[in-house]
């Protein structure tokens, strides 16, 4: 605004604590030249604005900033060649909402056993600078066997640098199995923002086993002739079983077969529950 062409350079001064500041975007640079800057009446009685030049401000708030604060920048200008001081001026900078959460544990087991309720819980902390409601919701499409219940509130409001904590309940049936995949995932959502955010809860059953063998406890035999005795086998437990089924016999008895590997699901039962006895020679009763 003065009357002649002149340089000017630009520092920063006042900076927020916990601000960032630059003319560049590509580097910390807290000052700057404007060269040849023309007067206004340099080119009377034009409406141009050579006059006036425009210069960036990059500028990054403190993390903690709380939403709709107002800051100052201060800018000072002196005459570049000179080093001569010529004005400052302030800047207002209104630091907007950001809403941004995080959820904890992404992922956690809960070990159980069939006749358990246990209860968990997750943590949602509002990182952002202004206070957020957030929709809590549970999905159980991968649940299984497991009664996976919300105990929290399904809408949360926290402040912001705060926390609250979700709880769910957890109740395996009669029927859960050991080693299977059951989970569910809590998710919280802000409409506002889009934000998403989805934490997994497994449950881990311990192992019961329970097969059951069967068979009767005598049967009469007649030296030299073989006798079938018939069995069952059951898997009564809540995982799938190896076993092997062998039998011993006192001397001059043979046994077909000796052993018997077997797989069984859960529930399953062996079907085929033959076994040959075959007494050699005489039996003699004492």
């Amino acid at each position: 605004i003065g009357n002649n062409m002149t340089s000017y350079k630009l520092a920063l001064t006042g900076v927020p604590d916990g601000w960032q500041v630059s003319f560049s975007s590509t580097s910390i640079m807290p000052s700057t030249t404007v060269l040849d800057v023309p007067a206004d009446v340099a080119n009377h009685p034009s409406n141009v604005s050579d006059h006036i030049v425009k210069f960036p401000l990059v500028v990054t708030t403190d993390p903690e900033a709380p939403a709709n604060s107002v800051e100052l920048i201060t800018v000072e200008i002196r005459e570049m060649s000179t080093g001569a001081y010529i004005s400052s001026f302030d800047i207002p900078v209104r630091v907007g909402e950001k809403v941004n959460a995080s959820l904890a544990p992404s992922s956690q087991t809960v070990n159980m056993s069939i006749g358990d309720t246990i209860t968990t819980s997750l943590v949602v902390s509002n990182d952002g600078n202004t206070p957020a409601q957030f929709a809590v919701y549970l999905d159980t499409s991968n649940a299984g066997e497991i009664d996976f219940v919300l105990e929290t509130p399904s809408v949360i409001q926290i402040g912001a640098g705060y926390e609250s904590t979700i709880r769910v309940r957890l109740n395996p049936s009669a029927d859960a199995l050991a080693a299977a995949n059951y989970y569910a995932t809590v998710w919280v959502a802000n409409a506002d923002s889009g934000l998403n955010l989805s934490a997994n809860i497994l449950a881990n059953i311990s192992e019961q086993h329970g097969v059951v063998v069967s068979t009767l406890d005598r049967i009469g035999v007649i030296p030299g002739e073989p006798v079938t005795v018939n069995f069952s086998v059951v898997n009564n437990g809540n995982l799938v079983e190896n076993i092997v089924i062998e039998t011993s016999v006192e001397q001059e008895w043979t046994v077909t077969p000796s052993s018997l590997p077997l797989t069984l699901d859960v529930g399953e039962a062996y079907a085929e529950n033959r076994m040959f006895v075959k007494v050699n020679g005489v039996v003699k009763v004492s």
